[in-house]
């Protein structure tokens, strides 16, 4: 997509694991998360103890289903689990 290598990573995984070790990473400087209010909440936690960039767009399974998300079937089908794009 014309940028340079490493300025733009996609990682998957489950929050606990993968999640908390970015958001609490010294060398990450900034995290763009989308998901639940409670995650949230927590990569806002670990990413102030090194105070890098959080920008969050939180929704709620309730109102929000991932079902009904048409980005979140595409990058299903798009990127598969472990890749990475630099």
């Amino acid at each position: 997509a014309g940028l340079p290598p490493g300025v733009f990573n996609l990682v998957t995984g489950t929050g606990p694991v993968v999640g908390e070790a970015i958001a609490s990473h010294p060398d990450v400087d900034m995290i763009s998360f989308t998901g639940s209010t409670r995650a949230g909440r927590r990569v806002s936690e670990l990413a102030s103890q090194s105070v890098k960039r959080v920008a969050l767009a939180t929704v709620s399974a309730i109102n929000y289903p991932p079902e009904a998300c048409p980005l979140c079937k595409a990058g299903s089908q798009a990127v598969k689990p472990g890749s990475r794009v630099t």
